[in-house]
């Protein structure tokens, strides 16, 4: 009603004269000059009122939205008027020329001036330089560390999740793809091609897609929001095991059966030759596992609940909240979450860049 008043003034007196019985203001709506769509939409909040009201008379429905319009009238008038209020003050001592001054809304000084229009007064421009002893400046430096890092009260918990789940996650990876590569690789048996294949096609379903089934198995195992959740379903991976056995094809096949001649398993040729001929491809897997491991987020999220089991990528979106994100503590927090991988690469770069080189290459 409001909304049509604001486009058609002059309806507001009969609608009004007709809530207190002087007609009906369905027919004064009809009869008027407003869009259909409009009175048509007025005419069912009507009807729906008229609904909820079952069993009173129509009269008394129009009465209450009648008084209702009165308030709504005494609130507006009583809201500009709050609106227009201010504080006098008593002025102490100033030129002829001030007539008032009164206090506004608690923020802004109005002044008054006898016979001169208003103007505004702008402030003076105010500058400060402040100097600061070098100790002052490292320790500003390095507060959002010291502020992330207390505020986040769990960030020791995640630290620790996230080596030990990367690193049981990155040696029993290692463990299982070198028995899958050398099994790939040197050992005849039904299927081998096709098996392999096999697992060659799983590299091409979506990560995604296997969420819900693997929430749905670890939560029948009763794995939640434990460490079993976060290590068991990643202990394997297709690619680690193709890189693998890639390199492994290139070890001359004369070794595996000169090793036979001599007596050595199965076993302990895998351990004692393949491993030490294959260890940069071996470091190579070993840390892409890990750096996946350790930037695992999606995962980590749904099967946790409790910070005492998560990792520091979820530990992360502490500082990202409803009223905004805290961009200084997060990206400190997220510097010194990145400072363990970043020294492990530097440790291992050389082995990482002979493994991406061999692989595949037959000697």
């Amino acid at each position: 009603m409001n909304s049509v008043f604001l486009d058609h003034p002059e309806l507001k007196e009969p609608i009004m004269r007709a809530f207190l019985g002087d007609g009906d203001p369905v027919d004064v709506l009809n009869a008027s000059s407003v869009p259909a769509s409009q009175r048509r939409s007025l005419v069912d909040q009507l009807n729906r009122l008229k609904t909820l009201f079952r069993g009173q008379p129509d009269a008394l429905l129009y009465v209450l939205i009648h008084e209702r319009f009165v308030e709504n009238e005494v609130v507006e008038y009583y809201s500009e008027v709050y609106s227009r209020y201010g504080y006098r003050m008593d002025v102490l001592e100033a030129p002829k020329e001030v007539k008032d001054v009164r206090f506004r809304s608690y923020k802004s000084i109005e002044i008054v001036l006898d016979g001169i229009q208003p103007y505004w007064f702008w402030d003076e421009t105010q500058q400060l330089q402040v100097s600061f002893t070098f100790k002052e400046i490292f320790q500003n430096v390095f507060q959002s560390y010291v502020d992330a890092w207390v505020m986040g009260k769990y960030f020791g918990n995640y630290y620790f999740n996230t080596v030990f789940v990367a690193l049981v996650t990155t040696l029993l990876d290692v463990l299982f793809a070198c028995m899958a590569a050398f099994a790939f690789s040197k050992l005849n048996f039904f299927g081998k091609n096709f098996i392999f294949m096999v697992f060659l096609a799983t590299m091409m379903v979506p990560g995604e897609v296997l969420l819900v089934p693997n929430y749905i198995t670890l939560a029948r195992f009763g794995w939640m929001d434990t460490y079993l959740a976060l290590i068991v379903p990643w202990v394997v991976s297709v690619f680690v095991i193709f890189l693998m056995r890639q390199h492994f094809m290139t070890i001359p096949d004369e070794l595996y059966d000169a090793g036979k001649i001599d007596g050595i398993s199965k076993w302990g040729f895998l351990w004692k030759v393949m491993a030490p001929l294959s260890k940069p491809v071996i470091i190579t897997g070993a840390l892409l596992k890990f750096v996946g491991s350790w930037n695992s987020f999606l995962w980590v999220l749904i099967v946790t609940k409790s910070p005492q089991v998560r990792t520091l990528p979820v530990g992360l979106s502490t500082f990202s909240t409803e009223v905004g994100t805290l961009y200084n503590k997060l990206m400190a927090a997220s510097t010194f979450s990145m400072i363990p991988v970043i020294i492990l690469f530097l440790f291992v770069q050389k082995y990482f860049i002979q493994g991406i080189a061999r692989t595949g290459l037959k000697g």
